[in-house]
């Protein structure tokens, strides 16, 4: 892991991947309010405050952009950050194995109904243990792979479903007020667990030089 080095695309595709992943299956907006059609304002709402509650991250990791969260905690807060810090990854063990019921959940009930649960999940965490094992670039690396696959299927499916659409389903707007799909963007947004990563991969990320830049550089130091 600590030989890893991705770029920001390959971070964004990682990103991207690990939340569709969740949405395609899982499906939590379902469960947001208002839970009618403004719904749908419940996602709006949610990209502000995604924005907002990533801020304070992004600042600390721009400031200390060679260490990890769990080290900016111990040293912004001393010896009180290693007790925080303790919680933080607490919570990965929280949400990744949330994580892994849904998405076992969903395998049993919509794909391999005949499947053991047990046996879903030991098939999961040797598969996830072995592509922790093969470190972060390789994760990154295939997560370009499935972000372009994921895409291009998705746009497939909603060219082709475009003519069922029917958007007076959308009707009333704020049916209700324009407090619930608030509420719901601040739902929506609680489960977006993958912002705190940002914190663990931070110091892995590095900017990209096109092989052009990089040859000027390298004539540059040479000529100096």
């Amino acid at each position: 892991m600590s030989n890893s080095r991705i770029t920001y695309n390959q971070f964004l595709c990682l990103f991207f991947v690990n939340r569709i992943v969740m949405v395609l299956t899982f499906l939590p907006i379902f469960n947001a309010p208002p839970k009618n059609q403004d719904v749908w304002l419940s996602v709006v709402f949610m990209y502000p405050f995604s924005i907002l509650s990533s801020l304070p991250l992004i600042y600390l990791c721009n400031m200390f952009p060679n260490h990890t969260f769990t080290n900016i905690l111990n040293i912004v807060f001393g010896k009180l950050g290693s007790i925080i810090a303790i919680f933080y990854l607490w919570f990965f063990f929280h949400i990744t194995a949330i994580q892994i019921g849904q998405f076992v959940e969903f395998m049993a009930t919509a794909v391999m109904p005949e499947t053991s649960i047990l046996f879903l999940i030991i098939a999961m965490l040797i598969v996830s243990s072995y592509a922790v094992y093969k470190g972060l670039e390789t994760l990154a690396r295939f997560s370009q792979i499935t972000t372009f696959t994921t895409i291009f299927s998705l746009a497939i499916i909603m060219v082709i479903s475009i003519k069922f659409v029917d958007l007076s389903a959308l009707k009333p707007v704020f049916e209700k007020n324009i407090s619930q799909p608030i509420i719901g963007g601040i739902y929506l947004c609680s489960l977006s667990s993958e912002i705190i990563t940002i914190g663990m991969i931070n110091p892995y990320i590095v900017n990209y030089h096109p092989p052009e830049e990089v040859e000027a550089l390298v004539r540059s130091l040479a000529a100096s």
